[in-house]
């Protein structure tokens, strides 16, 4: 199901309806008439093909496919009432967060997904293309929404290019995170009648890639044949905004990138061992014991600067006396690496994990050389304010019970 098809403003009576249990009630804390709160009700009940609520003497009671439903909606509110308090910082003369649409869920998901779209798009014309609108009407609904909040959004430059700006930056990543949980309100409904489908979205990092991820993957999978997985890769700091925005619903790799979010939670896996690594017929792998002197003569191939693996890998070479020349490679893929460690006399280092497979099959080998502080937490990381989904919860699961296989 398409997320466009839920309405914000239903899952609000929804909402609602859960707090007073009394349609009356419900219509006097909205200010609508009883008949609209019943309507968006069942609307939504008819769109979701569930029922939401039972209807009993006692009044309105969740059913557990509601109860599921009403975390989301709770969740929801609860990121665009947080977004409202933050609007204030953005303007002189802020209005009242209660009475602007946007905040009070009085939005569709749609108008949501067009702020996404223009925000991907970066021009006007492509974006209006891709929501099937016409490029006047996309304009105005973008500037409806700035003249509600009396704030530029957007910024118009050069050969048609718009980007967000200021309080557009953060209305966009907050948009894409409600639009998140609207989707995870539909998988969770589906959990709870027993199915485990919709999508579980993974940010991979190096050393979680080779091994445990595929076990993992492979078990949910054929566990939950209905559930799709989408794997993404990059930069730790690339991910992490990724999963505040709901792009993403997990990290899975090393837990050193996250000390110090706030917004993100990390749970312990398992510790990798961080090594010097060398192809097979590098010269290095003949002596039976190596100094730092050998290894600071070497050619390296490291991660990028700046990343964190780096400066890790590079506080670590530097404590135990090896000094890396300037001549040095940088690439933070580990296909590459690879790919120059078997073409080229260079080491690197890396994590067990990360290199499995290459020295499993004897391509590449851990160099006898033992550095300082070389444990490598692998962990998931993910948002602290937002539940996961049911695809992920099934996916912590699997990763558990691979670690469990694979290191017993």
């Amino acid at each position: 199901m398409d997320v466009k098809a839920i309405s914000l403003r239903h899952l609000k009576s929804v909402l609602c309806l859960s707090r007073t249990r009394s349609l009356s009630a419900a219509a006097n804390e909205l200010r609508r008439s009883q008949p609209a709160v019943s309507r968006a009700v069942s609307t939504l009940e008819s769109v979701l093909g569930v029922a939401i609520f039972s209807r009993t003497s006692a009044g309105f009671q969740p059913t557990p496919e509601g109860e599921a439903l009403i975390t989301r909606a709770a969740s929801i509110a609860a990121i665009l009432a947080e977004l409202g308090e933050e609007y204030a910082g953005f303007h002189k003369h802020p209005r009242n967060p209660s009475t602007i649409p946007f905040f009070s869920m009085d939005i569709s998901a749609k108008r949501l997904q067009h702020l996404c779209v223009l925000n991907d798009k970066e021009n006007l014309q492509v974006a209006a293309t891709a929501a099937g609108l016409s490029i006047s009407a996309f304009y105005k609904i973008i500037h409806d929404l700035e003249l509600q909040l009396d704030l530029s959004l957007f910024a118009h430059l050069p050969k048609g290019r718009v980007i967000a700006v200021g309080f557009g930056e953060r209305l966009c990543e907050r948009a894409r995170l409600v639009l998140s949980e609207v989707e995870h309100a539909l998988g969770d409904i589906q959990s709870v009648r027993g199915f485990i489908n919709g999508r579980v979205r993974i940010g991979a990092l190096p050393s979680i890639r080779p091994l445990l991820l595929p076990h993992a993957i492979g078990r949910l999978t054929k566990k939950y044949p209905l559930l799709s997985v989408v794997i993404e890769d990059g930069h730790y700091s690339e991910m992490a905004r990724a999963l505040v925005r709901g792009e993403i619903d997990v990290i899975a790799g090393g837990t050193r990138s996250s000390i110090g979010r706030h917004d993100l939670i990390t749970e312990f896996l398992i510790d990798d061992q961080i090594c010097v690594f060398a192809s097979a017929d590098h010269d290095l792998t003949r002596l039976s014991a190596i100094s730092a002197e050998d290894l600071s003569q070497a050619r390296w191939v490291l991660p990028n600067h700046g990343t964190p693996p780096r400066l890790i890998f590079e506080n670590c070479l530097q404590r135990s006396g090896v000094m890396i020349r300037p001549n040095l490679i940088e690439t933070s893929s580990t296909t590459a690496q690879r790919g120059l460690l078997l073409s080229e006399p260079l080491l690197t280092v890396g994590s067990v994990f990360q290199f499995y497979q290459e020295c499993k099959s004897n391509l590449l080998v851990r160099l006898p050389y033992k550095l300082p502080d070389d444990t490598w937490p692998v962990g998931l990381t993910m948002r602290k304010s937002t539940a996961p989904s049911a695809g992920t919860v099934k996916f912590v699961e699997c990763i558990r019970v691979a670690i469990g296989e694979l290191t017993q």
